[in-house]
């Protein structure tokens, strides 16, 4: 697969997410494949309707070890990805890709922090899901923040991921009901529950996606606990539309 040029594909899983927040599996023809790296996205367009002549930039967050289809997770948020989330099975598409320098390398020998807000995880879950499919030994720990229970994105990945040694999830609700029961961290991820989460800082690799605001104000805490630039990779809204 050219990354210039489009390709129609279809629809061939869905899977809810959560409430809003759909996972949607893309496979590609028969004589095509795609070889990305865990963390870039493509860009999603429709061949028909009122949206036929727009295109939208959503992160994979399946990862690379199956070139023939990939997987992106969209939330109900405007038109464009309303009309996705209403998407059927053999429903055709097209993409076009890989593109995005937000990626792990396998050169990559540290430890890993991995700080995603919202559906910013979409891109961190390509990345989380690959070193573990490939049994590599860098140390994971993933700070996750979503509104809630409901809303907390890939719950069974998360859970099986967080049984294997080298992982880690620890999550913080920002917008709890009353109803909700939650006896963990609340509010944002802040310098606090950095922390208290990352066990050796100067040999930390710092991957962060999220919100604007989020990941600005990420990358002022982690500077001003000592993080040089070069120990920061951001994406702002790893998912768009």
């Amino acid at each position: 697969m050219n990354p210039k040029d489009w390709v129609i594909c279809i629809i061939s899983k869905i899977k809810a997410e959560s409430q809003d927040t759909v996972a949607l599996r893309i496979q590609l023809p028969e004589n095509e494949s795609i070889n990305f790296m865990p963390g870039q996205y493509i860009m999603f367009g429709f061949l028909d309707g009122e949206e036929s002549n727009r295109t939208k930039a959503f992160s994979i967050s399946s990862p690379p070890l199956s070139q023939g289809w990939v997987e992106v997770t969209v939330k109900r948020e405007g038109p464009f990805s309303t009309r996705m989330t209403k998407l059927q099975v053999d429903d055709k598409v097209k993409i076009r890709g890989p593109i995005g320098h937000f990626v792990f390398k396998d050169e990559y020998k540290q430890d890993l922090v991995m700080i995603a807000g919202g559906t910013g995880l979409a891109p961190i879950m390509s990345m989380i899901r690959y070193i573990a499919n490939k049994n590599l030994p860098n140390k994971v720990k993933l700070l996750y923040s979503t509104r809630s229970p409901e809303h907390i994105l890939y719950k069974e990945d998360l859970e099986i991921l967080n049984d294997q040694g080298n992982v880690k999830v620890v999550l913080t609700m920002t917008r709890l009901q009353e109803t909700d029961k939650w006896d963990d961290y609340k509010g944002r991820v802040d310098r606090k529950m950095l922390e208290e989460n990352i066990e050796d800082f100067s040999n930390s690799l710092f991957f962060v996606c999220g919100p604007d605001k989020m990941v600005d104000d990420m990358m002022k805490i982690l500077r001003e606990m000592g993080a040089k630039i070069g120990q920061i990779k951001v994406e702002k809204w790893g998912i768009v539309g």
